[in-house]
């Protein structure tokens, strides 16, 4: 365990990582205080400890702060998901990085987003599952301030099926409108099948289309009677089903 020590008598848990994993880049988060520090590397009653260093304030203002996820939270491999932060001072970009490994390992997500507190992306389908997973934000242009999530959250193996578009709530228009039926699959072959349901027993064929051919564009006949529809993608004993959305006249 590594630990941030002020005081020689407060201690902060900053990671657990394999003994032979150093060396550990530690991204001083812009909450921490300035101050005469130490780091303690301790295993059970071992331990060694550095001489004194120095963090101080960077004297901009500048801060970040990640909201979401931080901690304790259970995301999927090839799904939608959103990261959120607060910010104060003058930061145009930020750039977001996923360590899977407790923060012995970063790689970049995001190289330079705007900074507006929320990004949505997609975690990869081949994400591996870890509940040792962090998130680190950090001003994209010269990595100063930054901030990395108060605690773990996880990945878990992505489905292997997962609907994305239509989300749900959606309404069309039959005869008019195009739904752009998106999904992602994993461990997947093949081909699968793609159906438009209403009532829960009603199963209408759409189209027989390859796993990897996402999205599928489906122009919604105009017989199509108004109501609350699914979509469901099938193949074998897997499938997955979208929230409800409606067609209408």
């Amino acid at each position: 365990k590594i630990y941030l020590s002020i005081d020689q008598s407060k201690y902060y848990l900053i990671a657990e990582v394999p003994h032979d994993s150093s060396p550990f880049i530690y991204a001083i988060s812009s909450h921490v205080d300035p101050g005469d520090y130490r780091v303690v590397v301790k295993k059970g009653g071992t331990y060694g400890k550095s001489g004194f260093f120095q963090i101080s304030s960077s004297g901009s203002g500048d801060t970040i702060a990640v909201t979401y996820p931080n901690g304790g939270e259970a995301e999927q491999a090839g799904t939608l998901q959103t990261v959120t932060w607060t910010s104060t001072g003058d930061i145009t970009n930020v750039k977001i990085e996923f360590s899977p490994d407790y923060g012995v390992n970063w790689g970049t997500l995001f190289d330079s987003v705007p900074n507006t507190g929320s990004y949505t992306g997609f975690i990869p389908s081949d994400t591996p599952p870890s509940d040792i997973c962090l998130i680190k934000i950090s001003d994209a242009a010269d990595g100063f301030p930054a901030d990395v999530s108060n605690g773990v959250f996880s990945i878990l193996p992505a489905l292997p099926i997962n609907i994305i578009y239509p989300a749900g709530g959606e309404s069309y228009q039959a005869g008019t409108d195009t739904i752009p039926i998106t999904w992602t699959t994993y461990g997947l072959t093949g081909d699968v099948r793609i159906f438009l349901v209403i009532d829960k027993s009603r199963y209408y064929l759409i189209n027989k289309v390859p796993h990897d051919s996402s999205p599928y564009n489906f122009a919604i006949p105009s017989k199509v009677p108004p109501g609350d529809y699914r979509i469901v993608i099938w193949q074998s004993k897997v499938y997955d089903k979208s929230k409800i959305f409606h067609i209408i006249l």
